[in-house]
């Protein structure tokens, strides 16, 4: 028996359109379901307290607590668990929770949400992160992916890019440059850099997957992106991870052909997006909601009419290739370690994932739902997000994705600054990641 409540009845919540019974708790006087979060606590709380009445136990109260950030939070959280406190449920990163299984209590052998019901339900990017043996280790709640956001205005006449080699054809000829210290009067695209590029760390982590494939060793102990090489149908010899690094590089680089931007024409793409300054940027489909209540509520250069949104580019064009590649944003809830009430949390999860529930969260957020049986109805609202959703992939790393995020910045800051070369800076990265899955390994060993 679990502290503070008994379990009455064993049976489960509604799952789709089965009719069960559900679970009476009996709970002490202010007892609380503790709920963490950096983003939507309105919803969460309208959706505990709608939880609350639907399992009518007396005595329960939802708390909610709120951070400024996914960085305070996680850092917060754990800090919790290290001295024997925090939440019940915290909505976060699904890549954090993967990254920490161990610190969330899995669903094990429950019959309302079994493994192959989870994948029957939920986008194939949820369920590496999510499936650990035969246990559920959280619940995903909304998919982000990056696409292609273009002012129409500028493209008038010209095709939208679907592949790069587009992309850049496409940039050339609408970047305008001239004799500014910027050397830039109009921007093709924003790219290149990640300082004044919100979305520049992310898309250089595309390219390398979609060029690399698998940047560690099977065995997790080894970053292979810098030394991965091939030939090429025309018998050309390439090294994928370094020439799509030196791909992305080219757009801030003068006089390479690609150039169209740098530090000097823009503090930010977005702003200078805004301005009709910038003709393509790439972002999610949160950044283009910013976008949007940006135009309304600020008006400016741009028209919300001239805003669109196309899929992120591929290597390959699409009618040679069966899969779009573009990596997912998974945002879940998972049940921590430091509840003392871990069926109930569960429930909550469960109750969270229910259709009408993640419909009404997109309704609050616009982030394309979990459930493929939603992305459909989403199609219309979130222009390619939720089409992007259904085939996007899963990046389950050996180390934290945040970690290797940085990384990637460090290491392009480095290079635009000119203090080491491309080769230099792309093979000390994976030497650096290398040196720390190892030594990860041998503490692993040693708590064994």
């Amino acid at each position: 028996m679990k502290k503070g409540f008994c379990l009455l009845l064993f049976s489960f919540f509604l799952w789709g359109c089965e009719k069960k019974e559900v679970p009476l708790f009996v709970f002490e006087p202010g007892t609380e379901l503790k709920i963490w979060t950096s983003t939507e606590p309105e919803f969460w709380e309208a959706l505990g307290r709608e939880f609350v009445a639907k399992i009518n136990v007396p005595n329960l109260e939802v708390e909610i607590t709120s951070f400024e950030n996914e960085t305070e939070l996680q850092e917060v959280f754990l800090h919790s668990l290290a001295v024997g406190k925090g939440p019940d449920v915290i909505f976060t990163d699904g890549n954090f929770i993967a990254e920490n299984k161990s610190k969330f209590v899995p669903l094990t052998n429950d019959e309302s949400l079994t493994i192959e019901k989870f994948k029957r339900i939920f986008v194939p990017a949820s369920h590496n992160l999510f499936i650990d043996d035969q246990n559920l280790t959280g619940v995903p709640i909304g998919i982000d992916t990056l696409a292609l956001i273009y002012n129409t205005e500028h493209l008038e006449g010209l095709e939208i890019p679907e592949t790069w080699e587009e992309f850049k054809e496409v940039s050339k000829n609408l970047t305008k440059t001239d004799n500014s210290l910027a050397r830039i009067s109009r921007s093709g695209s924003a790219l290149g850099r990640v300082d004044n590029v919100r979305r520049g760390v992310e898309v250089l982590e595309n390219l390398l997957v979609q060029m690399v494939g698998n940047l560690f060793s099977e065995d997790s102990l080894e970053a292979v992106f810098a030394q991965n090489q091939g030939v090429t149908s025309q018998g050309k010899r390439i090294q994928f991870g370094l020439d799509a690094l030196n791909f992305f590089l080219s757009f801030a680089r003068t006089p390479h052909p690609n150039f169209s931007w740098n530090n000097l024409y823009a503090d930010n793409d977005f702003e200078a997006f805004l301005q009709g300054k910038v003709s393509m940027i790439f972002g999610n489909s949160r950044d283009l909601a910013l976008l949007y209540y940006n135009i309304t509520e600020r008006g400016g250069t741009i028209s919300e009419n001239h805003v669109k949104v196309s899929f992120f580019p591929q290597f390959e064009a699409p009618e040679k290739s069966s899969v779009r590649q573009v990596l997912a944003d998974i945002y879940a809830l998972g049940v921590a370690r430091s509840t003392d009430k871990d069926i109930l949390a569960w429930e909550f999860l469960k109750f969270a994932v229910q259709k009408e529930n993640l419909r009404g969260f997109f309704q609050v957020t616009k982030l394309p739902a979990s459930r493929v049986d939603l992305l459909l109805e989403q199609e219309a609202e979130t222009e390619v997000f939720a089409r992007q959703a259904k085939l996007a992939l899963g990046q389950s790393l050996p180390l934290e994705r945040s970690k290797f995020q940085t990384g990637l910045k460090e290491m392009v800051q480095s290079i635009n600054l000119g203090k080491e070369t491309v080769e230099e800076g792309f093979t000390r990265l994976q030497e650096e990641f290398t040196r720390k899955l190892q030594r990860q390994k041998e503490l692993e060993t040693k708590i064994k």
